[in-house]
């Protein structure tokens, strides 16, 4: 009887880690208010890619985002991505990261895109200020997926 017992926790313990295993693979788990906010934001971008109107899709970014370079020369940069990746046909979230401290919260999604020469990997990273406020790109990472296109 405490073999038959012993057994079936065994089994309910595999079910378990079976299912959240399967939950994991399958699913985004951050739903937050925030990371739809985000997701919706990326979509936008998105729209504006695939319409080819980069301007708009580089209005879309945050201040912080412009550091280093200027809001035109993303434009440039993300309509010379167009000509080496091809149009966006697709895009599909695959992670989505989210992070708070005393600098804020910061959420990362991470996406799988088909373009029609290449597909890529692209990472979007948001913040939003400590007091609060709203969510802003500050970071856009686009690694081509030369192995498989």
């Amino acid at each position: 009887m405490s073999k038959f017992f012993i057994g079936m926790r065994s089994l309910r313990h595999l079910f378990w880690a079976c299912a959240v295993a399967a939950a994991a693979c399958g699913q985004i788990p951050d739903r937050s208010a925030d990371a739809q906010a985000a997701e919706q934001h990326v979509a936008a971008i998105y729209q504006a890619i695939e319409a080819k109107d980069f301007s708009k899709a580089a209005a879309m970014y945050s201040p912080l985002f412009y550091k280093e370079h200027s809001e035109d020369e993303w434009a440039g940069h993300l309509q010379e991505l167009n000509k080496q990746l091809g149009d966006l046909q697709s895009f599909r979230l695959t992670k989505v990261i989210s992070n708070s401290n005393f600098s804020g919260v910061f959420l990362t999604l991470k996406y799988k895109t088909h373009y029609s020469k290449h597909d890529a990997f692209e990472q979007f990273v948001f913040t939003t200020p400590p007091g609060g406020g709203k969510l802003q790109v500050v970071s856009h990472k686009v690694d081509i997926d030369t192995f498989n296109s």
